[in-house]
């Protein structure tokens, strides 16, 4: 888990925001997506609109790409995004081995 001030210290070519220091997302915008790095609510803000404010307010600054994030399908994290409408793609994924 990240501490939201090292989300806010993101260095180039990753850029953070935040919701009155009660939400806050890392992304990085690429050719043809924007990459969401982290999303973070403070735990004392949970479960009052904090995250979903803040994603409508991420969608609504870059509307021309997908917002895309890398996750697990498990956790409070996936369970949010589902309730958002978000929908899982996808993903080709193999482990290459090199025998010694």
């Amino acid at each position: 888990m990240y501490a939201p001030e090292t989300l806010m210290g993101a260095a180039a070519p990753s850029r953070a925001f935040q919701l009155d220091e009660k939400a806050y997302v890392m992304l990085r915008q690429d050719a043809d997506r924007t990459l969401l790095q982290a999303v973070l609510v403070r735990p004392e803000h949970r479960r009052q609109g904090r995250g979903r404010e803040l994603l409508h307010t991420v969608e609504a600054a870059f509307p021309k790409k997908p917002l895309v994030i890398s996750m697990l399908p498990t956790g409070p994290l996936y369970s949010f995004l589902q309730a958002m409408q978000w929908e899982p793609m996808p993903l080709p994924l193999f482990e290459m081995v090199r025998p010694l």
